[in-house]
């Protein structure tokens, strides 16, 4: 092959489409794994643009040939972190109280547990930093807000249609409102380098919004 032709990705799978569980197979996931960790946590305290991923693939005892084997160029690392980030927090939507909760109660836990999820998940913390420095990135992103701020509406809908939220505020204003003051916390507390500063502020959010809220 020549040496100026891109090599191609591992196959990972069959022909069935089941995963082949080579010892070489293994060695390329647990590798590519370990340069997107690696990566992120590199994105979530410096940024898109203050990420050099060829110290990144060094600090690991990898080449720059082992990065550019599964990654091409910074965006599709940047891309495939946001992704990941944003099938995290469906994973957590999906994991939402039944239909028979209050809906109310669904916000709020759903907010808890997407801070759970940054304090535990450095890729989903650094998919919350470049979805938001997407202009930054030549690649099709999520917006950061646009997704959570119509589900957060339709449960705040919810919530009036059963009489739990009051019926005169706005559900798209609320659920703005929510989402902003969320993000806001989010980005406070990776400032200040605070472990649980989302969970923290949350509490006195809730304080707050949830009596003003409830019908």
């Amino acid at each position: 092959m020549p040496a100026s032709q891109p090599r191609p990705q591992p196959n990972l799978a069959g022909e069935d489409g089941a995963p082949r569980l080579t010892p070489r197979n293994v060695k390329a996931a647990d590798t590519r794994e370990r340069i997107v960790l690696a990566a992120a946590g590199a994105f979530e305290r410096r940024g898109y643009m203050g990420v050099n991923l060829k110290e990144v693939v060094e600090d690991l005892g990898l080449t720059s040939g082992a990065l550019y084997y599964f990654f091409k160029r910074k965006e599709d690392l940047a891309s495939e972190i946001v992704e990941r980030h944003f099938a995290a927090l469906d994973a957590l939507v999906g994991a939402l109280p039944a239909a028979g909760d209050d809906p109310l109660d669904a916000v709020v836990a759903l907010t808890y547990r997407v801070s759970a999820a940054f304090e535990r998940d450095v890729v989903v913390r650094a998919g919350a930093r470049l979805s938001v420095e997407r202009n930054l990135i030549n690649a099709d992103m999520h917006p950061p807000t646009a997704e959570w701020s119509e589900r957060v509406t339709k449960l705040v809908r919810a919530g009036q249609r059963r009489g739990t939220v009051r019926s005169d505020v706005s559900a798209k204003a609320t659920a703005e409102v929510i989402v902003a003051y969320f993000y806001g916390a989010k980005e406070l507390a990776r400032i200040g380098d605070e472990a649980k500063g989302v969970k923290r502020r949350l509490d006195g959010f809730w304080a707050l919004m949830r009596p003003a809220l409830t019908a």
